[in-house]
């Protein structure tokens, strides 16, 4: 049922959201145009992806991580789609379902196999190289759509680079991550995709993860889009029957997941693992950190199944 118009919120008070009983600014000056701009494209587009993408984007300008979803095909009115936005009504309940983190072996090998073997056989690699990059680097995914063919492939050498170096679309800031062995067997594998599908011809400043609809010989100009990117995950999460909300956020926090996981099993202090996500997320605090992999809520469920088995069935 679309919404009363009458009582949607105006631009400056979506911004705001309840938190801990008290109102607190969901963005920052930085990131001011960027909210501004994204919510008026929100605005205007007219299917479910295209929202599900800017709603992921608006809320990784915000740091909040949220995807939310209009539960109609099309809203009637622009109103519509901004009283979506916030993952809180306006009692302050919560409402929106967070992207969440692929949890165990089993469910990131099938998704991974299902994009190898599924959809147009030209955008298989791409698509199943797009996801391995994404959780073994631990990127945003707009940074991974920035990503050159130069910037993961020495041309001159014909071999991938041991590090990735970019400048951080949010932070502004040069990162450096390791291209892990996975990864760059995927990145050679499109590599050389590219190179067929060009006639031989390569060149370092072509997007990696290129869009069919521009690929022609001799000219790729354009990058993959986000809606796109959003839609075979999800296709493929579904299609795997994989449990929670994945979506393009969820690359990236399965990197945070499949780290802690790992190095708590190799007997790595928690309080280090933490530190250490915490400085690859750039997060304000380590609870943010832990709530950003799912790891808070899983605490509270193991405590509540812990006092329900002290209780002992009573």
């Amino acid at each position: 049922m679309p919404q009363n118009t009458a009582n949607a919120p105006q631009t400056k008070e979506f911004y705001t959201m309840k938190r801990s009983n008290k109102l607190v600014t969901a963005t920052n000056a930085a990131n001011e145009s960027k909210i501004q701009a994204l919510t008026a494209m929100l605005l205007r587009v007219k299917t479910q992806d295209e929202r599900s993408v800017l709603i992921e984007a608006l809320a990784e300008a915000n740091n909040m991580n949220i995807v939310v979803g209009n539960t109609g095909k099309t809203p009637a009115r622009s109103h519509d789609c901004c009283t979506t936005l916030s993952p809180y009504k306006f009692d302050g309940s919560k409402k929106a379902t967070a992207a969440e983190p692929i949890r165990n072996q089993d469910d990131f090998r099938a998704i991974g196999n299902y994009l190898l073997t599924n959809g147009k056989e030209r955008t298989r690699q791409r698509n199943y190289t797009l996801y391995i990059c994404g959780i073994t680097l631990g990127l945003r995914v707009g940074d991974l759509l920035n990503l050159t063919i130069g910037d993961v492939y020495n041309l001159a050498e014909s071999s991938v680079r041991s590090h990735l170096q970019i400048i951080n679309q949010k932070t502004h800031k040069r990162t450096t991550d390791l291209i892990t062995p996975m990864a760059a067997r995927a990145i050679t594998d499109l590599v050389e995709e590219i190179r067929t599908t060009q006639g031989g011809v390569l060149d370092a400043n072509w997007p990696l993860f290129q869009s069919t609809k521009w690929c022609r010989a001799g000219g790729v100009t354009k990058k993959l889009s986000q809606s796109q990117v959003y839609r075979f995950l999800t296709e493929a999460a579904k299609a795997c029957e994989v449990q929670g909300h994945i979506s393009t956020h969820s690359m990236r926090k399965t990197y945070g997941y499949a780290a802690n996981s790992t190095l708590s099993q190799s007997g790595v202090p928690a309080a280090q693992i933490m530190e250490t996500l915490q400085a690859k997320f750039r997060h304000s605090d380590q609870t943010t950190t832990m709530r950003y992999i799912g790891l808070q809520q899983e605490q509270i469920d193991a405590t509540a199944l812990s006092v329900d088995a002290a209780l002992g069935g009573l």
